[in-house]
């Protein structure tokens, strides 16, 4: 009988693992496993749809298994729907309610519909089978996050790393809780670990940038905007942060380049607007200044 694991069964080769699985299936069309290992195989390439319809034939043919169950949830919710999703996780829960990974996934699902109180529910019911599920931790700390319950959210990261010191988005994640208790050094400290493990990656660039110039270190601002950008030359969040990190320098030339470009990329930023209106103003070319203040107050009233 076929297992269902198409990547590591064939290489890799994803394309070939689902010539395989449809040879079975045309073999033997009561093959549950075959027609979710296919589905497992369509996943892995991004097709959910294909997916989704394997993973619903093999839990007709075998009511009872619920990681069939489980592969339609997850197939309908990389295909955007996330409510039958949820049904089917039930589904598969009831037939095993004591798998953490079940309830890990409907936690993730129910976080996916911004129903945090749930989601944590499920987190924790996963941690309670399960102490070392590392992502249980990361995934309750990111409700926590999305809740504002601050020092929760760090409990859970800190949990994950102490599990895993390699969990770049548990850093990710930490250091957002801590810039938000404004424990700017910690913070700092996380999304440097973060640039470390992943230095390719903006996100933690863009994070400590930000607090860097929250605590007054202009020109490490400007040092992790610059690899933004280079990173992604369309940032205009980075484009915009850099061009504040020149203002508050008084490089008000530098500053309105910045700026601009950010208004470019995204001409309903008002605090880019905002921010090149000071820089105007610094330079004595109030006409402009006055121009841009006014932009931004039209695109958002309480920016000042």
């Amino acid at each position: 009988m076929l297992e269902p694991s198409p990547i590591f069964a064939h290489g890799g080769d994803l394309n070939r693992a689902i010539a395989d699985y449809t040879k079975a299936i045309e073999q033997s069309p009561a093959n549950a496993l075959a027609w979710r290992a296919r589905g497992l195989a369509f996943r892995a390439k991004g097709d959910n749809a294909k997916a989704a319809d394997d993973a619903a034939e093999a839990a007709r043919l075998k009511p009872d298994m619920a990681d069939a169950h489980l592969d339609l949830g997850l197939s309908l919710q990389g295909a955007g729907d996330a409510s039958q999703a949820l049904a089917e996780f039930d589904k598969a829960i009831e037939l095993n309610p004591r798998d953490a990974h079940l309830l890990k996934a409907r936690g993730d699902g129910y976080l996916a519909l911004g129903d945090a109180e749930r989601a944590i529910a499920d987190f924790s019911s996963a941690i309670d089978l399960d102490a070392k599920m590392i992502t249980a931790y990361i995934d309750r700390g990111a409700a926590y996050l999305g809740k504002s319950d601050w020092d929760l959210a760090i409990a859970d990261f800190s949990r994950a790393i102490a599990l895993d010191a390699n969990q770049y988005a548990a850093y990710l994640d930490r250091g957002q809780a801590f810039g938000a208790k404004r424990e700017r050094e910690q913070a700092i400290a996380d999304f440097t670990h973060a640039i470390r493990m992943r230095p390719e990656a903006p996100a933690a660039y863009r994070q400590r940038a930000f607090w860097r110039q929250a605590s007054g270190d202009s020109q490490g601002a400007i040092d992790d905007y610059n690899h933004v950008i280079k990173l992604d030359p369309r940032d205009a969040e980075a484009f915009r942060g850099r061009g504040y990190a020149y203002l508050s320098r008084h490089e008000n030339d530098a500053a309105i380049a910045d700026l601009t470009a950010a208004i470019a990329l995204n001409p309903n930023d008002a605090l880019a607007y905002r921010f090149r209106g000071s820089a105007y103003a610094a330079k004595r070319d109030l006409r402009r200044a006055d121009l841009d203040d006014a932009a931004a107050l039209r695109l958002n009233p309480k920016v000042r």
